[in-house]
């Protein structure tokens, strides 16, 4: 992001009684509520195509926090997908690269809303390799637990109803268990 410096121009400048923009407890709220995040992405319906990608679906999660969704620009998508793009499924887990894009659209969104400047969002940048990196057990376990799908409703027939079909083929004599018995 800090590649495109024109990308946030549009931003309100922020008052200068606000507090600084301190991204730590921040990112650490968005880890904390990651798995939520995960299933509002896959929630989102009738995006244009090209917003129709899951890391830009998390991104704009993240973008939402400070901007209306309907602010969300072809730019913003790309951005994200550069930002996807820079991070091999080889040398980058799907937990890794899902934060990672989440908050790439949270600090987008940081950025036009104007709640912080473009030194604090760079700032929040640099720092987030190194959040992520302390949280990453946190991080990947979070993320395994929106990957486990629900076991599928029971069918109308109760569990402890057992059918058993009896064919003449299948007829056998009772008879007494032995060590002789051939079955």
């Amino acid at each position: 992001m800090a590649d495109e410096p024109n990308a946030m121009s549009s931003a309100p400048a922020r008052s200068a009684s606000s507090a600084p923009f301190d991204p730590l407890p921040q990112f650490a709220r968005l880890l904390e509520e990651f798995p939520k995040l995960i299933r509002a992405a896959d929630l989102l319906d009738e995006l244009p195509r090209e917003f129709d990608v899951n890391v830009v679906r998390l991104a704009m999660i993240g973008y939402s926090f400070h901007c209306n969704t309907g602010t969300w620009s072809d730019r913003d998508a790309q951005l994200v997908k550069d930002c996807r793009a820079a991070m091999p499924s080889m040398a980058f887990s799907p937990a890794w690269i899902s934060f990672a894009c989440l908050i790439t659209g949270y600090l987008i969104g940081v950025r036009r809303s104007g709640r912080a400047n473009d030194m604090e969002a760079m700032l929040a940048e640099s720092l987030l390799p190194g959040f992520m990196i302390r949280h990453r057990g946190k991080l990947e376990g979070l993320f395994m637990a929106t990957q486990i799908k629900p076991a599928p409703a029971p069918s109308a027939v109760s569990p402890s109803v057992s059918v058993t079909m009896h064919t003449p083929e299948a007829h056998r004599r009772a008879a007494l268990r032995t060590s002789q018995t051939p079955w």
